[in-house]
């Protein structure tokens, strides 16, 4: 299997999701996106040997009209407290399929959820092959030195020229440990 790809994967699970062995962790994805998918149940299983690995269209055509109740009773059934939708969106399944599912997986089950809608093998190996820690530092280091701004600029060599007012409360919220 292609060492990015497991590497973006080993990201998911690890860094993003924290998984462990005691975790019961689920993964939906759909034919389009299997390769992704495959890749981070690889991953999983090396943490937990608890994986539930769900195919959308083994329970509904797309796009999705609703969330079946085959797949809802599997998943309960099955009791995670982590999951990753890694999957493709497709027309009018938002209301009616995708997020029904959130729901049921983080309001109802209270699972850790990474949402990864739109996920290509491309954005794995790039996106997901970052150091989310690395990532998470140098996110609080700007939340500090902005936190007290009203105005950033950004410039650059090309000839950006972009000024944003901020909203210090809203900016305050999105960084939340």
């Amino acid at each position: 299997m292609n060492s990015k790809l497991q590497k973006g994967a080993n990201i998911a699970i690890n860094q993003c999701l924290g998984v462990n062995k005691k975790d019961r962790v689920i993964i939906v994805t759909d034919k389009k996106t299997l390769n992704v998918g495959e890749a981070i149940k690889t991953e999983a299983l090396k943490q937990s040997t608890n994986v539930l690995f769900l195919v959308i269209e083994d329970y509904t055509t797309r796009p999705a009209k609703k969330l079946p109740l085959k797949m809802v009773n599997e998943i309960k059934k099955f009791k995670p407290n982590a999951s990753i939708y890694s999957a493709q969106g497709q027309a009018g399944e938002l209301p009616v399929f995708r997020a029904p599912l959130k729901d049921l997986l983080v309001r109802e089950l209270k699972c850790r959820h990474a949402h990864m809608i739109g996920i290509t093998k491309k954005l794995m190996e790039d996106g997901m092959n970052k150091d989310y820690n690395l990532i998470h530092k140098v996110t609080m280091r700007v939340k500090k030195v902005v936190s007290k701004a009203q105005k950033l600029t950004a410039t650059d060599a090309y000839g950006t020229n972009i000024v944003f007012e901020l909203e210090i409360l809203k900016i305050l919220d999105i960084f939340q440990p």
